[in-house]
């Protein structure tokens, strides 16, 4: 991204998180076909589409999630050739050349038939081999994009299920739901209450992070994660179950520091976790500010996260107040005005501790204990972590 300079401060402008599938209903035009049996090629027009719209794949085969490509004599679909499933057993390649054309796509896949085939397909451009790729690749992956954020993982991953997350806004005694959808921008005013959280199956338990990404600040040297909201035995078929391991806080991005990026992350969890499981995760959380990701990921046994969606938002007036409620005092470069004229009465420093430092390292001097040694090491006493509506 470009970065833009607004009183000597640097910002990221806002930009899709690249969350959302570039192609969700698949993708249909023509390519050259090798023929099975006869080894010449010919012009076929192919329809990339999700099963739902295939009665009869979806009788047959009792399939969920999974993409079929049909292909025709032309863009009429009159004359059905031939149908291949797509979904995670299918093998997807390219080359440069094969048989005299360029550009070359090979899907190993079942027809409908129940054979495995192999089917050699030329585009016209580069560009346009590309495009059928990142579809076919999508579609192997059940309509989900790989997601690339490095703050999340070194390599990329594909989410498993659809993560909805909804707040609820009152405006003149009418309440409607903004929806968070792939790096749209919210007003920290409409982000006070907790949201509603919906996935695609309701069968399995679930661990539920939203972080901040950009603690303290977007352009700060050394960003840290800071926990929002945690949730674990998240399942829509068993709610009692829920625990809230980290209560929900309203994002509050400091003074000057631009859009922040928070994210919701679902984990799916082996088992559903006991007691003493839960008061052990609950103690990862404290502080939340500089949350070790990579090590309470590794000690839950997670890999990458199986639903993702996310949100920007950035300071207004009303997260002085929740500074205020939760007692803390921003470092000054990112004190808003009203802040600082209170910070410099002597009085209100006595009232409320300082919950972030971007100076600190956070080593203990005394025993150079770590960030892992030190939240491992953690083992004081949490109140019983109760369920929260969902």
């Amino acid at each position: 991204h470009t970065m833009i300079k607004i009183n000597e401060t640097l910002f990221v402008p806002a930009a899709p998180f690249g969350f959302s599938p570039r192609y969700p209903d698949g993708k249909k035009g023509y390519l050259q076909k090798r023929g099975h049996y006869i080894k010449n090629w010919r012009m076929r027009f192919f329809v990339l589409e999700k099963t739902t719209l295939i009665e009869n794949v979806v009788e047959k085969y009792s399939l969920n999630k999974n993409f079929v490509i049909n292909y025709y004599v032309d863009e009429k679909c009159n004359k059905l050739k031939g149908s291949y499933i797509i979904n995670e057993d299918t093998v997807l390649e390219t080359l440069q050349e094969f048989d005299g054309k360029a550009n070359v796509l090979t899907v190993t896949s079942q027809k409908a038939s129940g054979e495995i085939e192999t089917m050699h397909l030329s585009t016209g451009t580069e560009e346009e081999r590309l495009q059928w790729f990142n579809a076919l690749k999508e579609a192997i992956h059940g309509g989900f994009r790989s997601i690339v954020m490095t703050d999340l993982s070194p390599s990329g991953f594909f989410p498993k299920f659809n993560l909805i997350v909804k707040y609820r806004r009152t405006v003149d005694s009418v309440t409607n739901d903004i929806a968070v959808n792939d790096g749209n921008i919210l007003l920290a005013r409409e982000l006070q209450v907790r949201p509603k959280i919906s996935y695609d199956l309701n069968d399995y338990y679930f661990s539920l992070l939203l972080v901040d990404l950009d603690s303290p600040a977007r352009a700060a040297s050394h960003r840290r994660f800071c926990v929002y909201w945690a949730l674990v035995n998240v399942c829509q078929n068993d709610k009692a179950a829920i625990k809230e391991v980290a209560t929900y806080q309203p994002p509050a991005p400091y003074y000057g520091t631009g859009l922040h990026r928070y994210i919701f992350l679902l984990f799916q969890q082996s088992h559903i976790l006991d007691e003493s499981e839960v008061e052990s995760t609950a103690n990862w959380f404290t502080p939340r500010e500089g949350f070790p990701y990579p090590q309470w990921k590794a000690s839950m046994g997670y890999t990458a996260p199986v639903g993702i969606n996310g949100f920007y938002a950035e300071w207004d007036e009303c997260c002085d107040e929740y500074h205020k409620e939760a007692k803390v005092i921003p470092q000054e470069q990112y004190m808003s005005p009203r802040q600082l004229a209170a910070f410099q009465n002597p009085q209100v420093q006595e009232q409320q501790q300082v919950l972030y430092s971007p100076d600190d390292e956070h080593v203990d001097e005394e025993n150079n204990s770590s960030d892992e040694e030190e939240y491992t090491a953690r083992a004081s006493s949490i109140s019983a972590p109760v369920a929260p509506p969902l």
